[in-house]
Order: structure tokens, then C-alpha cells, then sequence
């Protein structure tokens, strides 16, 4: 008896059948049939028995180029076309020869090549290499008689959370030379600077990318993807000045120092002898962007409520926020100070 990667066409004996299935985390008894049950089976070894009327003698082993597989149109599922047993489809050892328990599904990225999203920038891209198990599966045929280079394939990229942040589809024969497809997706603020992984599903589709069924790579479809999470702008509360010396007040960025969001924090206080109550369009806010490395100063803009602090009892601090917005180009500059100037009347 022995554990074998390939079984033989040749002097195949049960031994060797019942341990390499259990090999690959069957449960197989000295009782034939269980060596037939699906889950004793590594379905995507093209080699295996399935269902089918057979001549006699027969060949060895039988199969054509579906492998045994077909797709259930019901549920959008590839699955095993198993022997029923019986002079209509029997039980055949010999349809082992050739198993490999080793063998892998078909996968929307076989090599989980890692993935880099810059947390300034809106979209990011996402390489996928995919690989159909065994060669001699034709995927095309096993999804209903499809041409398989013409078939669609949809990728769907999901979050650390498995939230869904966009899909992409491509042809079979558009897969470049090296194997490797590239999406561009919008980010669609679905990742964070501390995320290490993504996910990625994919389906086969038809020749107009209408889903067929998904790829059956995990059972839940998800494949891990590695991510590095970079920045390449820097951005910092600057300097604040108000123009009522009855007030005090403070900044700082909403997402901490040194985030790529600019979002700001404003804490008014005030210390004068009366409650603040203000005027229309008051207190504003202006701001101006700074090279940290006193590069350039930007000219003043905005002019925004601060609604947050429009009523201010004596000696309380309200919290209001200003979006500044994007940061200007300038050089190779990737640092920034934000200053905040207030205008409380």
C-alpha cells in the first residue's frame, strides 16, 4: 500500500486507491463505494470516475474533455458528475488511474500577488493571475459548449471586511503574455491606511459577461490578496490666527497629523464677558496651503461657516470642522501645512 500523487494506469491496486484518497482527507473504508462518495474525491483531478455507460473492455481511464464536471444551470455551480453505481453507471477503479489528489481548482488569481493602493490617490490597481488547474480540463465545454477563449471572466475586489469596492471583466484570450491581467478600480473609500489584505472573486461568464457561475477556486469564492498601503502627500495643521482677541482657538487634522485627508478640527472658545451669538455667514473659516519645506505659500481662500460655532456661551469651547479640500500641486512637494485663519464678525 502507498500514498501516491499520481495513480497508475498499471497494477492499480485498491491499497493504493483507498490510502491516497485518504491521503488527500478522505474518510475511505475497506468498502468499495465509499471510494466513490464526492466528499472522498478531489473533483479537479481531470482522472476520476464519473457518471457514464461504458463499452467493454473499457478504456483506461474514461473521460473526455469536461473531466467529468458540467455546470448546474439551477444553482450556478460546477459540479461532479459522480457514478450512481449500477449496470447504468457503474463503480470502476480503473477509472483511478491517473488521479491526482494534489490537484488544484481553477483560480481568479492562483499566485495572490500582492496589491498596492496609495491612500492619495482615488483609484488603485489590482493584478490577477489566473490559472485553470489541470490543461486538460476545457472550461468552455464544462460551462455548457462555450468557445473557452472567448468566455468572460468577471473579477470582483472586495475590502479587508469583504466589503465589495468594485468588479472589472475581461476576455480568456485578452490575458496577456505573462499570464497577468491588470484592473483599475476606484478605491470608493473602502480601504484604510492599516489594511494588509484584500479579497478577489471571480465568475465564469458568457461570451456578453453574463455570470455563469463563479470560479470554484475556495468553497466561499474568496481568494487572499496581500496589500502595502502607501501615501505619498503628508498633511499637518499649520498655523491659526482669529480676529477677535475675546476668542481663542485651536486646530488640528481630523484623521491625526500626517494623514492624507485634509479635514480639519476647529475648537473655538470663548473668553469674553458676553455669550457669542453670530452675525450671517459667521464665524468663517479661511485656509492656505504651506510647503513644510517653506517652498510655497498659497494665497488665502474659502470663506465657510463654521455652523458648528455659531453660538458660543462665555467661557465654552465649541468643535466645529473645515474640508479644505485638495492640496495643490507644487514641485515634488509632499508635505503640507494647513493654516486656518478665523473670522469671528
Amino acid at each position: 500500500m502507498a500514498v501516491l500523487e499520481t495513480l497508475p494506469s498499471v497494477n492499480l491496486k485498491w491499497d493504493d486507491i483507498r490510502d491516497t484518497l485518504n491521503a488527500g482527507g478522505g474518510s475511505v473504508t475497506n468498502v468499495v463505494s465509499t471510494a466513490f462518495l464526492e466528499k472522498n474525491i478531489n473533483i479537479f483531478s481531470f482522472y476520476k470516475p464519473h457518471h457514464g455507460i461504458y463499452d467493454f473492455p473499457p478504456s483506461v481511464p474514461y473521460t473526455d474533455a469536461k473531466g467529468g464536471l458540467y455546470l448546474d444551470e439551477v444553482n450556478h455551480v460546477i459540479k461532479w458528475n459522480a457514478p450512481k453505481g449500477g449496470s447504468g453507471s457503474p463503480y470502476r477503479l480503473s477509472d483511478f488511474c491517473g488521479y491526482k489528489y494534489k490537484s488544484l481548482p481553477p483560480s481568479v488569481d492562483g499566485t495572490q500577488l500582492r496589491a498596492t493602493a496609495d491612500m492619495t490617490s482615488v483609484s488603485f490597481d489590482v493584478t490577477i493571475e489566473p490559472t485553470w488547474g489541470d490543461s486538460k480540463f476545457d472550461w468552455g465545454l464544462v460551462c455548457g459548449g462555450f468557445t473557452f477563449a472567448n468566455m468572460q471572466i468577471k473579477c470582483e475586489v472586495y475590502n479587508q471586511d469583504k466589503t465589495l469596492i468594485g468588479s472589472s471583466f475581461f476576455k480568456v484570450s485578452d490575458i496577456k503574455s505573462t499570464g497577468r491581467v491588470t484592473m483599475t478600480l476606484n478605491r470608493n473609500n473602502q480601504i484604510d491606511r492599516t489594511d494588509t489584505k484584500i479579497y478577489v472573486k471571480g465568475y465564469f461568464c458568457d461570451y456578453d459577461g453574463n455570470v455563469l457561475c463563479p470560479i470554484p477556486t475556495t468553497t466561499d469564492g474568496y481568494v487572499e490578496k496581500p496589500l502595502t498601503v502607501t501615501q505619498s502627500v503628508y498633511l499637518y495643521a499649520g498655523a491659526v490666527t482669529i480676529n477677535n482677541t475675546s476668542f481663542a482657538a485651536k486646530i488640528r487634522m481630523l484623521e491625526g497629523e500626517g494623514s492624507w485627508v485634509s479635514n480639519m478640527v476647529v475648537d473655538i472658545t470663548n473668553n469674553g464677558t458676553s455669550d457669542y451669538v453670530a452675525g450671517t455667514g459667521f464665524p468663517q473659516a479661511q485656509w492656505r496651503w504651506r510647503a513644510v519645506d517653506g517652498s510655497y505659500t498659497g494665497s488665502w481662500q474659502g470663506g465657510e461657516r463654521i455652523d458648528e460655532c455659531t453660538n458660543i456661551p462665555r467661557y465654552i469651547t465649541r468643535t466645529g470642522y473645515v474640508d479644505p479640500g485638495k492640496w495643490p500641486t507644487y514641485g515634488s512637494v509632499t508635505k503640507w501645512y494647513i493654516d486656518i485663519n478665523i473670522k469671528m464678525n
